[in-house]
């Protein structure tokens, strides 16, 4: 079925005889590495270290190669008065009476972003073109998202009206605003 050509025994006994020790040797390798840098994300806490501290690391041990090298910077844009980057979220502290509508409000409000698709995973909770939108606005977000038992908040992607965004990018990459992680009570 995969083209494997039958082997005996100790041909096989051969070719696991080199696989084993490699496994074990890459193992070794790629912890340790993995230690050096989770102390240096430890001491980070105690005293601030620059980004060129870090290092990643390329691996091959069959060649022997080991390549460091410092991590780029994460890019960032600006929108409105927000810094952003890729692993930003925007938060909006719900309650049991929040409404579609006063979601809305609050994201208009506390961050300057006017949604027009507003969608949780692959299921869009709102836009304006879809039927029965504006009934949409009025039910509690507690009904329309997906609120499993002893999860305490929903990450949403909300996409904003361009028109009536403050949005600075290199030029590069497409402006679009964090998720923005909806709680559910607090």
């Amino acid at each position: 079925m995969y083209g494997l050509e039958p082997s005996d025994r100790y041909e096989i006994k051969r070719i696991a005889g080199r696989i084993v020790p490699a496994i074990g040797t890459t193992t070794a390798t790629v912890s340790g590495l993995i230690i050096i840098e989770f102390v240096k994300l430890c001491l980070s806490q105690i005293k601030d270290l620059p980004l060129d501290v870090y290092r990643n690391f390329y691996i091959n041990i069959a060649l022997p190669f080991l390549i460091a090298s410092e991590p780029l910077a994460c890019l960032t844009q600006k929108i409105g008065k927000f810094d952003v980057n890729i692993w930003s979220s925007f938060e909006i502290k719900g309650n049991p009476d929040m409404t579609l509508e006063g979601f809305i409000t609050e994201v208009e409000k506390k961050y300057n972003i006017k949604p027009v698709l507003i969608s949780e995973g692959v299921k869009s909770v709102y836009a304006p073109w879809m039927p029965k939108a504006s009934s949409q606005l009025k039910r509690k977000m507690d009904d329309l998202l997906s609120h499993k038992l002893n999860v305490t908040y929903s990450d949403l992607v909300v996409l904003p009206d361009d028109n009536d965004m403050d949005i600075q990018t290199d030029g590069n990459s497409e402006a679009t605003p964090p998720p923005i992680r909806y709680y559910f009570h607090s």
